[in-house]
């Protein structure tokens, strides 16, 4: 009973040291931010009377344009999400929320797993300047090549024209079958990099798309040998040779499961992508799966991140996306097929 009681006022010390606020919305790259802290209430239930870190979610319709209403605008000038409030490290004044999710997540790690010997300390090993910058490493090529691809490809193809954005010529820009198909070359040569082997499976020969800052391209260029840097033991692990999961598989993989999202493009009114909400007729066709068919790596990567979360909390934060490609599919019948702004 004694150790219990001392984790039980150990717990309460440190709720009240930190009162964080985590500001969410469901878009990209916020899913990340999400599972990160739901993940961490479900795994924190294995240490005796800790329930969750202490941080709130605190949910921001952007639908209604909360994100530009007071006070929130007020401590987020720039009026984007995720936002991250703590008053004992930032203050409580303008402009005192704490923005970008990469920020978000190595300041939780260092705040509230900051011990080596916490459960959780391999989630950011910031301790550990070798092990952190393998961590940073990974998280950046998921911020510059991962990650335009994946945006890119569910906005155009997806959500463009379901989501209100003002009519502009830039809109219009990021709509258009050209964006897509850039969008969706700059996917799959990131995919070609996270799955290695020396194939380049995409069919895009563009060098500039996909690759990571100062690169010359993800998926081309390489031997019939090479390996994945990112996945680099041949029999399982998790990013940049890692054992063990951190933030950087939380982004990549929350990031790839959003393609999900495609799924909304499925069993329409004429059939594949080019009937999707945001899609016109000469848009490219693609799925979840004919992405993943060719790259075995890959999904298997996805298959560990999900085992080392736990299954069953995974699911459950990845069950939102399957109701949002229903609200989709039901927005394309009513609509049929097409999308409005």
């Amino acid at each position: 009973a004694r150790p219990v009681s001392w984790l039980k006022r150990a717990c309460e010390r440190e709720k009240r040291k930190h009162s964080i606020s985590l500001f969410l919305a469901l878009s990209q790259p916020l899913q990340p931010l999400f599972s990160f802290s739901h993940l961490h209430h479900h795994l924190l239930h294995l240490l005796p009377s800790c329930a969750s870190l202490p941080v709130s979610i605190k949910r921001v319709s952007l639908a209604r344009a909360e994100q530009r209403e007071t006070p929130f605008i007020t401590k987020a000038p720039m009026g984007k999400l995720p936002a991250l409030e703590d008053p004992s490290a930032f203050g409580s004044g303008p402009g005192s929320f704490l923005p970008e999710s990469g920020a978000i997540l190595r300041y939780l790690c260092r705040t509230l797993l900051s011990s080596k010997t916490s459960p959780f300390y391999h989630f950011y090993p910031h301790l550990d300047p070798a092990a952190a910058a393998l961590v940073d490493a990974a998280v950046g090529w998921h911020f510059s090549a991962l990650r335009p691809g994946c945006s890119g490809v569910v906005w155009a193809l997806v959500l463009a024209g379901t989501v209100p954005r003002g009519g502009t010529a830039r809109r219009a820009e990021a709509e258009s079958p050209a964006a897509a198909r850039a969008a969706l070359a700059s996917l799959e040569l990131a995919l070609d990099a996270l799955e290695g082997g020396g194939q380049q499976i995409s069919s895009s020969s563009s060098s500039s798309s996909g690759g990571g800052e100062g690169s010359g391209g993800s998926g081309g260029g390489l031997s019939s040998s090479s390996p994945s840097w990112w996945l680099l033991s041949p029999d399982g692990g998790f990013l940049a040779g890692r054992s063990r999961l951190s933030i950087a598989d939380f982004l990549v993989a929350t990031e790839l499961d959003q393609l999900r999202l495609l799924e909304a493009l499925e069993g329409g009114e004429g059939g594949g992508s080019g009937s999707g909400s945001g899609g016109g007729e000469n848009n490219p066709t693609v799925s979840f799966e004919a992405l993943l068919a060719p790259r075995p790596r890959v999904r298997a990567y996805l298959s560990r991140v999900r085992e080392a979360c736990g299954p069953a909390e995974w699911d459950r934060v990845s069950a939102v996306l399957g109701k949002v490609v229903a609200n989709l599919k039901r927005k394309r019948t009513r609509g049929g097929g097409g999308g409005g702004g």
